[in-house]
């Protein structure tokens, strides 16, 4: 989590299978889930290896039963490689979900990815108005790098109490 924070992640990528570790809580695999697909896409994104990053993305998305964390991910990465139909079935996907919640900053993360940044601002202020965790890491998710100029995000910000 710490070299997630300072964004100093090694370049190395692993695939999906060597991630999963099964252990008895279903919740740690799914955060182990949740924080290894985010690494994968900072880095790859930062290679622009996207076929690579969308096929682990597929395979992290399959084993988490279309997870909202895992189906974001594979939807900002086909936004980001250019495939603009692809990511916007799975954020329709996403935002039509009736199985699980969904955290908007999931959908904010796709809008952002499309490089629609007022709707991705208009997604990041509903978990702040719900008090939902995923706000935390605003500050430090390169997902979100796109939007750091507008000042709607340093608002956010601001409201949140987090030093710009």
């Amino acid at each position: 989590m710490k070299s997630y924070i300072s964004r100093k992640l090694p370049l190395e990528t692993r695939t999906t299978d060597q991630i999963f570790v099964f252990r008895s809580s279903e919740k740690l695999i799914r955060f182990r889930l949740c924080f290894r697909t985010s690494c994968l896409v900072r880095r790859t994104n930062r290679k622009k290896a996207y076929d690579h990053a969308i096929a682990e993305l597929r395979r992290a998305t399959e084993l988490s039963l279309s997870g909202p964390p895992a189906l974001a991910a594979l939807a900002r990465t086909f936004a980001v490689s250019g495939r603009i139909t692809e990511a916007r079935i799975l954020l329709e996907q996403l935002q039509q979900s009736k199985r699980q919640y969904v955290a908007p900053f999931y959908v904010a993360i796709v809008y952002a990815g499309l490089g629609e940044n007022e709707r991705a601002l208009d997604w990041l202020e509903k978990p702040y108005a719900d008090h939902s965790n995923a706000i935390v890491f605003l500050k430090v998710d390169p997902q979100l790098d796109t939007l750091r100029s507008n000042p709607r995000f340093h608002e956010l910000q601001r409201k949140l109490r987090l030093p710009e």
